[in-house]
Formats: C-alpha cells, sequence, structure tokens
C-alpha cells in the first residue's frame, strides 16, 4: 500500500490529496506536514488525515514525499528530511532543480520534478514530470497515479523542456484568465451589462473548449469553420492579425520561458 506525505497543505497539496481520495486512496496513508495552523485545519476538515507542524515530529514513512511548497521555502522544508532510501521524492516547486534536490537530500535518492497547473484544482490539470535516473517503474507508476487523479501526465526527457511547459501549461491558466476578463471587459464596454457579459464569455471559453477537445479538428479548423467570409468574426482576425496577435503571444510567451530559466539558476 502506498503511503503519501504532503510537505506543504496549500492548494495544490489538497487538489492532489482531493484526487487522490477521489481514486480511493485511503485518509489514513496521507499525512501533511505544514507549520501554519489554518493550512493544516483546512487539510484536516476537508480530509481524515493526520497532520503535523514539521517532518521530525510526523515520524513520516512515506513510499512518497511530495514537496509542495514555495521556491524560497524548499530548503528549510528539506532541513530534516531523511525518509526510507527507497522513498521517493516528488517537487511541485517552480523552478527548483533536480541537481537541487540531489543536493538537499542525496545523489541516490529517487527524484521527480513536476510542473502542474491549477485547474488540477477541478480535476482537469495537465502536468509534466522528469526523473532522475534513480526513479524506478514502479515509483513511475506512483506518480502517474499522483498526477492522474487530477488531469493528465506527461513524461519529458530534457529537464530543460519544463522552463518551455511553464511557459505553456504553468502559466497558461492565466493567458486564458486574462483574455476571458478582457473579453468581458470589451462586452461592457459595447453595451452589455455586467451579469451577462461574465455569463456569455464564460460559457463561450467553456463551450469552445469542449468542443475543440472533442472534436477531431484542429483549433485552425475549428477558427476557419467559424468565420464566414466577410463577415463579423472574419473582421474582428483580421484587425487581431494586422495588429500581430501571434507575434505578441509570441514574444510573451518567451519571456515566460527566459523567467522560468532564470528561476532555475538561482
Amino acid at each position: 500500500m502506498t503511503k503519501y506525505c504532503f510537505i506543504g497543505g496549500g492548494n495544490m497539496a489538497k487538489a492532489l490529496i482531493g484526487g487522490l481520495i477521489s481514486k480511493g486512496i485511503n485518509d489514513r496513508d496521507i499525512k501533511v506536514i505544514d507549520p501554519d495552523p489554518k493550512a493544516r485545519k483546512e487539510c484536516e476538515s476537508l480530509y481524515k488525515l493526520e497532520t503535523f507542524t514539521n517532518l521530525k515530529a510526523s515520524g513520516c514513512n512515506a513510499n512518497v514525499t511530495i514537496l509542495a511548497v514555495k521556491p524560497n521555502l524548499v530548503h528549510n522544508a528539506l532541513t530534516s528530511f531523511n525518509p526510507k532510501d527507497e522513498s521517493l521524492l516528488i517537487s511541485v516547486a517552480a523552478g527548483i532543480t533536480i541537481s537541487t534536490l540531489e543536493g538537499l537530500v542525496g545523489l541516490n535518492k529517487p527524484i521527480v520534478r513536476s510542473m502542474p497547473n491549477t485547474p488540477a484544482l477541478t480535476g482537469k490539470g495537465a502536468t509534466v514530470v522528469k526523473s532522475n535516473a534513480n526513479v524506478n517503474e514502479d515509483q513511475k507508476k506512483m506518480v502517474e497515479e499522483l498526477f492522474g487523479a487530477v488531469g493528465i501526465v506527461r513524461w519529458i526527457e530534457s529537464e530543460e523542456d519544463l522552463d518551455a511547459v511553464t511557459a505553456i501549461s504553468g502559466s497558461g491558466p492565466a493567458y486564458f484568465f486574462l483574455f476571458a476578463e478582457l473579453i468581458e471587459k470589451a462586452a461592457i464596454q459595447i453595451g452589455l451589462d455586467q451579469k451577462l457579459a461574465r455569463e456569455l464569455s464564460l460559457q463561450t471559453f467553456y463551450g469552445s473548449a469542449l468542443l475543440l477537445e472533442n472534436s477531431s479538428d484542429s483549433a485552425k479548423t475549428l477558427r476557419e469553420k467559424v468565420t464566414s467570409p466577410g463577415g463579423t468574426t472574419e473582421k474582428a482576425l483580421a484587425y487581431l492579425e494586422t495588429n500581430n496577435l501571434y507575434s505578441l503571444l509570441l514574444e510573451a510567451i518567451m519571456k515566460a520561458k527566459e523567467q522560468a530559466q532564470s528561476l532555475s539558476k538561482q
């Protein structure tokens, strides 16, 4: 039976715990460590599991330890980390490299670095993972069980690709929220009331995402199908293309990737 220990009890940890429990993992096989009493109370109120203030107090003997703290807290969080030799460490801390983690917990430890995104909170997340050479096939299945409970999981060969992943799926929800925000704002600007503007924006994005997911057509083909010659959509898209929307978006994504690379080197 796999036992899980979460270092950090924030939103991502709660999403992953909820996913595990929904897949049949027993609450008693999950522990949460967080010095914040509010975070511990929230975990205890949501699930019937044990919480602790620190690693030493927890007596952590998990098969899988999930490091779910802010990047600036990683070093302190792992100060007293001394799991069983064969235990797996999974990090969801952005920008913390495998080599940094190996320097903190040992070169022989099985380590997986991951980049989930916030839609994991709804069970519709996208997580990309990279392991070091010490991770075996059974442990890879544990990783897939954990993140598969809250969305899709994909493995990559090169850790450097996580910088691009961060810029796309890691930051991607914010791009989506910004565009939804701007559509809603524009709807109000051209005369719709705020309630209707939000409803139309939300349902349009939601329905379009479902259509894209369930269609055999590409995003490009679906766009072309809804763009009638001489129509309103063609007029709007032509204006966006004239003002270099793609170039602007690409540049923004490159900036995000560069920032991810910078954080990884700190």
